[in-house]
Formats: structure tokens, sequence, C-alpha cells
């Protein structure tokens, strides 16, 4: 599961031009506290 959050973060960091390693610095208290709403579409 963590992997595809991981690897959804990477798309949404290509999609918005994001560094891969910021964005998943500043998911990593979403992904342990809120699994998947960091990495839902809709919050972007």
């Amino acid at each position: 599961m963590k992997f595809e959050l991981i690897n959804d973060h990477f798309e949404n960091a290509k999609r918005y031009n994001i560094p891969r390693a910021q964005l998943i610095i500043a998911d990593i208290p979403y992904n342990l506290g809120n699994n998947a709403y960091a990495s839902d579409p809709r919050w972007y």
C-alpha cells in the first residue's frame, strides 16, 4: 500500500514539477497518519 502511495506521489511530482524527495518528506506524516489523504488527486 505504501509503495502505491509513494508511486502516486511520484506521478503527482511530475505533474506539478515538485522535487520527489521534498514531496516524499512532506508526505511522510500523511502516509503514517491519514493513509491516502495526501495521494488523493482531489486534494491538489
